[in-house]
């Protein structure tokens, strides 16, 4: 062990680069507060929860609103020709329409968790803006349905 780094000395530039940005996220959501970080995760459900209620393709993983995470949003595909799959073309068909998200710089890793129904799942805490999650849900919803076609 160095005993160096005891002393204040830099084990390298990207360990303190990422520290300093740490630094500077817990600056942000302090100056917007624990109300603010709360209220902007709502927002951003809401935004999902609308886009839900009117795509009749899609619905949340939890039913019930009471233990639906506002932050790590799963979603289920209830598509009839998707749930006509069996599950590893189900999940072939869907990763492939986040990779093609992803490729495009929309949204990054919203496939479902490894050991969850296959779906998505959509980052919707309070460092994430309204309009990306509106921007990746129009995108999501474009991609899907030309892709169902081909089912």
């Amino acid at each position: 062990i160095s005993k160096a780094i005891f002393d204040g000395d830099v084990i390298n530039t990207p360990s303190m680069i990422c520290v300093e940005d740490y630094l500077d996220a817990l600056n942000w959501a302090a100056k917007i507060g624990l109300d603010g970080l709360f209220k902007r995760s709502r927002a951003n459900l809401k935004v999902v929860e609308d886009w839900v209620t009117k795509t009749d393709w899609i619905e949340f993983l939890a039913d019930d609103p009471k233990v639906r995470s506002n932050t790590s949003v799963c979603l289920s595909v209830t598509h009839p020709k998707v749930a006509a799959l069996d599950a590893d073309a189900k999940s072939k068909f869907l990763k492939s329409i986040a990779s093609d998200l992803s490729k495009k710089n929309i949204a990054h890793d919203i496939n479902s968790y490894k050991d969850a129904p296959a779906g998505y799942r959509f980052w919707c805490g309070p460092t994430i803006e309204e309009a990306d999650i509106k921007n990746a849900l129009a995108e999501l919803e474009k991609v899907f349905n030309e892709k169902v076609k081909t089912l």
